[in-house]
Parts: C-alpha cells; sequence; structure tokens
C-alpha cells in the first residue's frame, strides 16, 4: 500500500496507488493494450458504510425529510440507546474497540487535513446508491469463471523486470505464483524467506451457509503450513491477518505462533473506512467490526512498533486486502525474500502460493491509466 501520511497512531494508506506503481510500465508484446494499467478507480469508490440497500434507501429518506445532513432527533436518540460493549478488548492480545476508533479517528483527521478523504458527509444520492458502482465493478470478476485448466500453474520469476500478462492475468514486476492447494504442495514447499504473510481462508458460518469460498478449520490450517521449512534459521518475521474473532485470535498467538516456535510480538489493526473517512460499519456493531487484525510472530531486522492502525478505504471485492510490502519494509532486511500464502493477489518480487492466487490479477478488475 501506498503510504499516503502518518502519525503517531498509524497510517492512513492507498491500495491502489500502490497498485498502479507496480504496472506504469507493462510489457504486453502480443497484444494491443496500453503500456499502463491500474485497479479500476469504481472498485474502491465506497462513499457511504455497508449496508443492505433497504437500509440505505431508509438512510437516504431520513435525510431527506431531515433536509440537511444531519439525522433525525429520533435516529439520534435511538443511537445513543445504544449498548457500547466496544471498552472490554476482545482477548488479551488487542486493544478495545473504543481505543482504536480513537486512534483510526485521528489518522482520518490526518488523512482529510491532507486532502486524501473527503470530511464533508455522504450526500443523499450516494447513501441511496448504496456503492452500487464499487459493488458492480466488483461483480465483473465473479462472471470471469475461472476454470483450473485455464490458469498456468507457475508464472513469473524474479527475472521478468517488467509487468506482463500471462493469458487473462497481469503479473507485476519479479512476482512468482504458485497455483494450488497449500494442503497438497506443503510437502514440496521449501525456502528460506525473511517475511511470510499467511492469509487464512477462516472458518466461519456465513462462509459455509453460502459456500463461496473454501474454508480451513484451525486444526488443518495448523497441520498444512510447514513454516519452520520456510523461515530463513537466522529469523523471519511472520504475520497472519485474522478476522476480529477471539477464538482465531487465541488460536493464532497461542498455537499458531508456538507451533512454528515464534514468540507473539504484537497486533496491528486494518480500519475500513468511506471515502468521507466513516467506518465502513459500526465499531460497537456486535456482528462484524470495520476491523481486521494482524498478528505478527518471530523476529524483526527492527524493532516492531506495537499496536499500530492501519487505515484506507477497502476494494469492493471479498478479501481484497491492502498489500503490505511497503509497510513491512523498515522491519525486514534490505533485498528480504518475502513469502505470502494462501495468496488471492501477487506482490512484485514477493512468492505467492494459493489455489485462487491469480483471482485478483484477472484482466476484469484493470483499466488503463488515461494519459
Amino acid at each position: 500500500m501506498a503510504i499516503l501520511c502518518s502519525c503517531e497512531s498509524g497510517w492512513f494508506v492507498s491500495h491502489d496507488k500502490l497498485v498502479e506503481s507496480w504496472f506504469g510500465d507493462c510489457d504486453f508484446p502480443e497484444v494491443a493494450q496500453p503500456s499502463a494499467m491500474k485497479l479500476k478507480d469504481a472498485l474502491f469508490d465506497i462513499r457511504t458504510p455497508f449496508q443492505m440497500d433497504s437500509a440505505a434507501q431508509k438512510q437516504a429518506a431520513m435525510r431527506s425529510a431531515s433536509d440537511g445532513s444531519m439525522p433525525s432527533k429520533a435516529a439520534q436518540r435511538r443511537r445513543r440507546r445504544q449498548p457500547r460493549k466496544d471498552d472490554v478488548p476482545l482477548t488479551d492480545f488487542v486493544q478495545p474497540g473504543s481505543w482504536i476508533e480513537r486512534a483510526a479517528c485521528e489518522i482520518v483527521s490526518a488523512a482529510v487535513a491532507r486532502g486524501h478523504l473527503d470530511a464533508t458527509p455522504a450526500t443523499q444520492q450516494e447513501l441511496a446508491g448504496n456503492n452500487a458502482a464499487a459493488r458492480e465493478a466488483a461483480a465483473s470478476l465473479a462472471s470471469c469463471v475461472l476454470r483450473d485448466s485455464e490458469a498456468p500453474v507457475c508464472v513469473g520469476g524474479p527475472m521478468t523486470r517488467r509487468a506482463t500478462l500471462v493469458r487473462t492475468f497481469l503479473v507485476p514486476a519479479g512476482a512468482r505464483a504458485q497455483l494450488g492447494d497449500i494442503r497438497q504442495l506443503a510437502a514440496f514447499l521449501t525456502g528460506s524467506y525473511d517475511f511470510i504473510l499467511v492469509d487464512p481462508p477462516w472458518e466461519n458460518k456465513s462462509a459455509k451457509r453460502k459456500r463461496s469460498y473454501a474454508t480451513l478449520s484451525r486444526d488443518e490450517l495448523l497441520l498444512a503450513l510447514p513454516l519452520s521449512r520456510l523461515a530463513c534459521p537466522e529469523g523471519c518475521l511472520v504475520a497472519v491477518w485474522c478476522t476480529f474473532n477471539a477464538a482465531h485470535l487465541d488460536f493464532v498467538v497461542r498455537r499458531l505462533l508456538p507451533s512454528w516456535g515464534l514468540p507473539y510480538l504484537t497486533t496491528w489493526y486494518w480500519v475500513k473506512v468511506t471515502k468521507h473517512g466513516e467506518a465502513v460499519r459500526p465499531f460497537h456493531c456486535p456482528h462484524k467490526k470495520p476491523v481486521e487484525l494482524l498478528v505478527f510472530g518471530g523476529s524483526a531486522a527492527e524493532a516492531l512498533p506495537r499496536d499500530k492502525v492501519l487505515v484506507s478505504v477497502p476494494s469492493s471485492v471479498h478479501s481484497h486486502k491492502p498489500p503490505l510490502s511497503e509497510l513491512i519494509k523498515p522491519f525486514v532486511k534490505t533485498s528480504a525474500k518475502c513469502l505470502e500464502l494462501f495468496a488471492r493477489y501477487l506482490v512484485p518480487g514477493w512468492t505467492s502460493i494459493g489455489n485462487e492466487v491469480l483471482k485478483l490479477q484477472h484482466l476484469a478488475l484493470y483499466e488503463p491509466v488515461s494519459s
């Protein structure tokens, strides 16, 4: 992610601007394509919090009835009566939701002051639209059904010095992808990596019910990853993406990291906001939070700061997390070897492995950079 501004609490970052920098010089020798590509702007056109269309229409009607940007008195009273349960930490390893919210607000204020976010409230039209453009852009990926026979098993490598097009997938310079189920590839994976990022397909009730993507139980995850064969013997920094779930977090800190022989270091917090700087979900919501966790273990070349918050406008594609390549640079050695497991996209110079490793490289998600 491109770091647009920083303050004591953390950073405001731009997923799309960083990816655009990766594809500023593309080599497309066989097809008539522009030399510079970027993720579609519409993917990040998040102007209002995530909600059902019916709720969005109701909120837009309330905005219209109040003839201004403030909600009605009744709505304000209902909001005040909502209980706040986020002053208690999720577990011993993280800060309470109220702390995360305050830190995010400080970062949002810094981003607004520098012109990266719009401080004005969402308009009635934006409320009624309910991020329609962003949702439609994400749906374009769903229409591109990827069959195993269509995807290359292994692409890229350290010698590819320009971004290239492999079939219908954009491959950044120096990126290497291995397509396959990590449980089946585990016996063959080797390496000596200085930084390893793990983005597990955590098991949850919604994914099970919708069957929208394959998930792994916590025990399956523990058995699937041969970190001892992949980590650099001289020291390795490991980061694990984790949903805001006490059971998952406890598993990562108490079982997963110890099983790899790694000490727990700290947790960072990714807070998702709209273009107006509003959290995409209420912090006090008992079900879904606007926060995902990044749990660190192992060793860092420089002291890793504790409890940092990264704020960004998220992609509308499910589980399209911002790249960490720029953020972790100060904490790994120069020319560090980096690996992502359960990857869904590629990063320049990194090795990425997973059964959806090319999913978010599909041309359907990209557009030319206008001159």
